[in-house]
């Protein structure tokens, strides 16, 4: 009878059915969650010029990349014109009318997108600042700067409280790889702030976020930029939308930091700065670290990427203006942003093995 039980266990092994190797090297693992979806969003305006007298509207959206999504089909109403700015694709309407019309300036963009991360161990292989100076310094001079919105510096690297900040976090952790100072700064973002949407219109200065130790999501990326790129660390921002398995579609931003050596999309990797935590204690810490450092989720659907300069900061993933000669209510105006079809293809539990090797697993 015992060797019945061996031979069984041994010919279980074998086929990779017993998970005893696999749970004794796991640190720890989360609930499933969607890996790869197919989803079709429909965003813009609708333009209702109710009366007949002069008028000029413009309009800009921008079109989602291709970076970690699959773009199947991109369309879209009343003919706009196709550009490139700051090296993202997007769409304009310049319309000129004076007769009432309802206008639907509409972006379909219908995609599959998939969950992208990092192994955690990959700071092995990361470059060091000094490295990163010798054989990329073209990225330190495009993405180590302030950026203004043309009234105000909103990212702030030359700030001295962030220069301090970064600098201690730095001494800190004894180390010039670029990887573990950014993943560091990352930690110190979540210690130290909260997640907090704001009344007044418009994105917050680093340093005021500082002050405040909180923002919304535009908000707190670009105090981590500016924290990254205090240290000499390139680093961007991210705009686009969050999708969720509910079909809620909203604007979004997070960030990248450059860390060579082709790791993650060609040295860059994802930062979730947004999202709070109920406790400041090392485990929640530790948990953020593990599913939004060098993780983009299959939600996050990349429109804009920033290229450095401060035009990304004016730019926008969707923007609506008009000139009317005349009754300055005949014009209305709304945003709408749907989620038309989605379909999960794929889901899994984000492992964290001991190692810092990181996997979705379907079956856990």
């Amino acid at each position: 009878m015992k060797k019945l039980v061996l031979l069984i266990l041994t010919i279980a092994v074998m086929a990779g059915c017993v998970k005893i190797d696999f749970f004794n090297n796991i640190e720890v693992y989360y609930e499933k969650d969607v890996t790869t979806v197919m989803m079709t969003i429909n965003y813009g305006y609708v333009v209702n010029c109710m009366k007949n007298i002069k008028y000029n509207i413009f309009c800009t959206l921008g079109v989602p990349s291709s970076n970690y999504e699959n773009i199947l089909s991109v369309k879209w109403t009343d003919t706009p014109i196709q550009d490139i700015i700051s090296g993202n694709k997007i769409f304009k309407w310049n319309i000129s009318g004076s007769v009432a019309k309802k206008y639907n300036l509409t972006v379909k963009a219908s995609l599959i997108s998939t969950a992208f991360l990092v192994n955690l161990s990959d700071w092995k292989n990361a470059l060091t600042i000094e490295k990163l100076k010798l054989y990329h310094n073209d990225l330190i001079k495009q993405y180590c700067h302030n950026a203004s919105n043309g009234s105000a510096n909103l990212i702030e690297p030359y700030n001295p409280m962030i220069h301090d900040i970064a600098t201690m976090v730095k001494n800190q952790c004894k180390s010039n790889n670029t990887f573990i100072l950014a993943r560091e700064l990352f930690r110190w973002l979540k210690e130290n702030t909260v997640y907090k949407t704001h009344e007044s219109g418009g994105t917050q200065r680093a340093s005021f976020t500082l002050i405040q130790k909180s923002g919304d999501c535009d908000d707190l990326t670009f105090l981590y930029v500016s924290l990254c790129r205090a240290l000499g660390i390139p680093a961007r921002f991210i705009k686009g939308y969050m999708v969720d398995s509910s079909r809620n579609i909203i604007a979004h931003a997070w960030a990248e930091v450059f860390v060579g050596n082709d790791i993650g999309n060609n040295g860059w990797i994802p930062v979730e700065c947004a999202g709070n935590i109920s406790k400041k204690d090392k485990k929640s810490i530790e948990s953020e670290i593990n599913q939004h450092f060098g993780i983009e989720d299959a939600a996050h659907i990349r429109v804009y990427v920033d290229d450095g300069s401060s035009e990304s900061i004016n730019n926008s993933i969707s923007r609506i203006g008009y000139e009317i000669f005349g009754d300055e209510n005949s014009i209305n105006v709304q945003s709408f942003k749907i989620v038309t079809e989605y379909k999960t293809i794929d889901e899994g539990s984000l492992v964290v093995y001991k190692d810092g090797t990181r996997k979705f697993v379907k079956n856990i």
